[in-house]
C-alpha cells in the first residue's frame, strides 16, 4: 500500500519541521544549555566521549556511587538502576547514544555492580545482556540504554506525528 499524495505532503512537512528542531537542539548544545550540559558530546558534529564520560562520573560522584564496596549486591542494584541508570535520560530521549559513550557507561555500570571494591578485581557472575533483560524473563531488570535509546526518540516521532497540534508549534 503506498501513500497518497497528501499523506507524502504531510510527511514532507514534518521532516522539515522535524530537521528544525534537530537544528535548534543542536544550537542548544553549542550554547551549553544548562539542562543538556551534562551531555554535550555531539557538539560541532564531533562525539566528545570523553567529555560526556567525564561528566558522568562526576555526577556518579557526587551522588557517592563510585564505590559500592558498603552496600550488598541488591542495594547496588538498586542504586544502579535509580542513578546510574538514569542520570543520562535527558539526553536519551533526544539525541542517538553514541556508541562509545554507550560503552563506556556500560563498562562503569558492569564495574559498580560486580565489583565491591576498586582494588579488588571480581569476575562477572552473569553476562550483560541478561542482566539487563526483565526479572520475569530471569534477569536482574537493569536498563538496557540502547534499547531505551531506541524506544525514548520513537516516541518522540511518534508524538509528533500523531499530533499536529505540537508539529504545528515548532
Amino acid at each position: 500500500m503506498g501513500m497518497s499524495g497528501s499523506d507524502r505532503e504531510e510527511r514532507r512537512e514534518l521532516e522539515k519541521r522535524l530537521k528544525f528542531v534537530i537544528r535548534e537542539e543542536k544550537l542548544k548544545w553549542i550554547q551549553r544549555d544548562r539542562n543538556t550540559k551534562f551531555f554535550h558530546a555531539k557538539a560541532n558534529g564531533r562525539k566528545r566521549t570523553t567529555k560526556a564520560l567525564t561528566l558522568l562520573l562526576q555526577r556518579a560522584e557526587e551522588n557517592g556511587l563510585v564505590e559500592g564496596k558498603l552496600q550488598s549486591i541488591g542495594g547496588r542494584l538498586v542504586l544502579l538502576n535509580s542513578s546510574l541508570s538514569s542520570v543520562p535520560m535527558y539526553m536519551l530521549s533526544f539525541y542517538e547514544l553514541p556508541k562509545g559513550v554507550k560503552d563506556r557507561m556500560d563498562y562503569f555500570r558492569k564495574r559498580f555492580l560486580w565489583q565491591e571494591d576498586q582494588s579488588i578485581r571480581k569476575y562477572h557472575l552473569v553476562n550483560w545482556p541478561l542482566v539487563c533483560s526483565p526479572r520475569d524473563q530471569g534477569g536482574l531488570g537493569v536498563i538496557d540504554l540502547e534499547a531505551m535509546n531506541k524506544a525514548l526518540v520513537g516516541n518522540w516521532i511518534w508524538k509528533l506525528g500523531e499530533t499536529p497540534r505540537i508539529a504545528a508549534g515548532i
